[in-house]
């Protein structure tokens, strides 16, 4: 079997595919072979193959491409204010807290993006109502 002197024995215990594999994936795609043929060959998941050759048609590149998570919902400013909220006004419910942070500001949050920033300010726990 040409393709397995390709791979590396502890390919399996990575949590993504190396580059090198993922070149041979679209090298192979693009010389006829069919998805389950590849996925065969190289004894990996159909689906992780599908998804390289899908990114490969789309992108172009063989490459892993990066996920870094969302978009901020808040900017600096718009945290600092959250914090200074949430300090000064610690007799009030999280409700209470978030309304007024909703009226003051042009961004709009919901209870879960405050329960998320109240945690990242490790701030103590306004009182529920």
């Amino acid at each position: 079997n040409e393709y397995k002197s390709y791979l590396s024995l502890d390919m399996k215990k990575r949590c993504h595919t190396p580059d090198k594999v993922r070149l041979l994936i679209c090298t192979m795609y693009r010389s006829g072979h069919k998805v389950s043929e590849i996925s065969r060959e190289l004894a990996m998941c159909r689906t992780t193959v599908s998804t390289i050759v899908q990114q490969f048609k789309k992108t172009g590149k063989t490459s892993r491409v990066e996920w870094h998570g969302g978009k901020e919902k808040l900017s600096d400013r718009h945290q600092r204010a959250l914090s200074r909220l949430i300090c000064s006004n610690s007799n009030k419910s999280k409700q209470e807290i978030l309304d007024e942070f909703n009226s003051i500001s042009d961004v709009q949050i919901t209870m879960r993006t405050f329960d998320r920033y109240n945690a990242k300010f490790k701030k103590r726990v306004v009182r529920k109502k």
